[in-house]
């Protein structure tokens, strides 16, 4: 890709350079400028294009520049340099970044090659040991004669201990249960289930049913896109499909840089993500612990609140550990709140007992002279005074 007297150059070298355009790949649709105009009736999606790689505005043969988006952008003009196609309703297009990655067979059963049986210790690690940057780890189940929306599976687990063996979970009896057969403990929580690898990295429509816990019957049970979807399962010992292969993705390192084209554009840079911050205990914090699990460039976090009955305030770091690791560590801390005396206690006596509210257990008696029985009410926040009910003046 290299002609005579041209060089790649840094992107800071020329400061009027486009982005690159998208490796070759089929784009869809994202989002819609303007929902249902009558200048583009069938382009009814919101505007929000929920995009990873490359987007760009137009309609036709009008179209702004390539943008580069990791995430999410609002298909308007404005985000996109200017309007491409005046009078025109239009839409958003994204070519997403070409999944850098390898599969590794973990077990087959029936028609597919080469036969793979991994042990129970293996299979788990296996799993444990493709775990992205982030924890995720996408497994794919290929299924022969399965119906179409079951051929290919991928099922995205929010880390790789949300069950104590994947290996159980997958090929012996399918996903644990809160009560009996029904949905499997953490659906929609700690994993979801796609019908393609591109939906599962981009959390992208996720199968709407899902259940679990009759022994013996293995993934996927009777999950599927929209409702129950009964005999499309494996299993080791019941019967159940008969040819079927399951998967583990492993991302692997980005290609080096290179310019694409060497006419004094810039070459392209990829491979390195920011370091996924792992949340700890955020026990008295008004804040999920799924809030804190994100890139290490996106902290401090500032006026955290604390959780009811906790008093003080909080701001989140990040910290890289010895390990490599990165952990959330908290500035300041929220500490159990506590209900202050209240100024008049005439009336009662012997007051006490346990004044935080976490734990609020408080007792007291009427004051010779009054009778009733004398009652400690909880305060309704930190540093504020319980009240005493209950004794009245003979």
């Amino acid at each position: 890709h290299h002609k005579q007297g041209n060089s790649c150059k840094a992107s800071g070298g020329v400061a009027a350079a486009p982005a690159p355009p998208p490796p070759a790949k089929a784009t869809s649709r994202c989002a819609c400028e303007n929902p249902g105009h009558s200048t583009f009736r069938e382009c009814t999606q919101a505007r929000a294009c929920a995009c990873n790689g490359m987007a760009r505005l137009g309609h036709g043969s009008r179209w702004s520049r390539w943008k580069s988006v990791k995430g999410s952008i609002d298909c308007s003009n404005s985000n996109f340099g200017g309007d491409p196609a005046p009078g025109q309703a239009k839409e958003c297009v994204c070519q997403r970044a070409i999944a850098s990655g390898q599969w590794t067979t973990l077990y087959t059963k029936g028609s597919f090659s080469p036969n793979v049986a991994s042990p129970q210790d293996d299979f788990d690690h296996k799993i444990e040991d493709s775990a992205a940057s982030d924890g995720s780890v996408i497994i794919r189940r290929e299924c022969t004669n399965c119906r179409a929306d079951h051929k290919d599976i991928y099922l995205k687990m929010k880390n790789s201990k949300i069950w104590p063996s994947p290996y159980q979970a997958l090929l012996v009896t399918w996903a644990d249960t809160n009560s009996g057969r029904g949905t499997p403990k953490g659906f929609k929580t700690n994993f979801n289930l796609y019908s393609s690898l591109d939906d599962a990295e981009n959390d992208r429509n996720p199968w709407g049913f899902c259940n679990g816990g009759d022994p013996n019957v293995a993934f996927p049970r009777d999950c599927g896109p929209k409702g129950a979807v009964g005999g499309q399962w494996n299993s080791l010992t019941r019967g159940g499909q008969p040819n079927w292969r399951i998967s583990v993705y492993k991302k692997v390192a980005g290609p080096k840089a290179k310019c694409d084209d060497p006419d004094n554009k810039p070459y392209s840079l990829s491979g390195c993500e920011p370091i996924i911050c792992k949340a700890g205990d955020t026990t008295g914090y008004d804040i999920e612990a799924d809030q804190l699990n994100v890139a290490i460039t996106e902290f401090p976090i500032l006026n955290i609140r604390c959780a009811h009955e906790y008093d003080g305030s909080g701001t989140a770091h990040c910290k890289v550990q010895s390990d490599g690791e990165a952990k959330v560590e908290f500035q300041s801390k929220c500490s159990p709140g506590k209900c202050m005396p209240p100024t008049a206690k005439k009336g009662y006596v012997k007051i006490s007992g346990e004044a935080t509210m976490k734990d609020f257990k408080m007792v007291g008696e009427c004051e010779r002279g009054y009778h009733g029985k004398a009652r400690v009410v909880k305060c309704k926040s930190p540093n504020k005074p319980y009240k005493l009910r209950g004794c009245y003046k003979r």
